[in-house]
């Protein structure tokens, strides 16, 4: 059962609810009639009114979807879903491998990041150091080694660099297959039963992008 913040609801609204439900069996989804009710001053009777009409335009178009049985969406002002449980089990099923993953490749990009700010560090101490005292390594005939340092650090910070970038392509693009899958799996899963006929909103309730 979903109830916005703003909503009153009538001292009989959950019972009605309920009692529809344990009614008809097969009812997946319903929803109650909204009322606006705004301030007794004109601007708020003129509000009201505008919003009287909007609740109507809206649900006449959802009434006509509802009577050829493709309704797809519910108003969440006051509305209540039934859940099927092999459903969920098949959305939360990838859920598991998701967090594991998360985890995993987290700790993994984690220790790349450390490695990187300190390869930065270093580069940024020697170069400051380097300026500093830039006639001792002058006088001591260092600018060949110096360089030698430099190029060598700055090619693992770019190696570390890169290699962080690989992860992180890698990574993304897999949660959002997992995710997808945990789409896919309801849509198929709850797509199958419309083959013999059941109703569309049976699977709605599932689907997050459907309410």
């Amino acid at each position: 059962m979903t109830v916005d913040a703003d909503t009153r609801l009538a001292d009989d609204a959950v019972l009605a609810m309920r009692s529809a439900f344990a009614l008809q069996s097969n009812l997946v989804a319903a929803a109650g009639i909204l009322v606006p009710v705004c301030s007794k001053t004109m601007s708020g009777r003129f509000f009201q009114w505008f919003q009287t009409y909007e609740y109507i335009r809206n649900f006449i178009a959802r009434f006509a979807w509802m009577r050829a049985d493709s309704l797809l969406l519910i108003s969440g002002a006051f509305a209540s879903f039934r859940r099927d449980a092999l459903l969920t089990l098949y959305v939360l099923a990838p859920l598991p491998l998701l967090a594991v993953t998360i985890y995993y490749v987290n700790s993994i990009i984690h220790k790349k990041s450390e490695r990187i700010q300190a390869l930065l560090s270093d580069l940024t101490t020697n170069a400051q150091e380097s300026f500093s005292g830039i006639r001792v390594i002058k006088s001591f005939v260092q600018e060949t080694n110096m360089r030698r340092f430099f190029n060598a650090t700055s090619e693992e910070y770019r190696k570390s660099s890169v290699n962080l970038s690989l992860t992180e392509a890698i990574y993304f693009p897999a949660m959002n297959f997992f995710i997808g899958l945990s789409m896919l799996s309801t849509v198929l899963i709850g797509g199958y039963p419309l083959r013999r006929f059941r109703s569309l909103g049976a699977f709605t309730p599932n689907n997050p992008s459907a309410r």
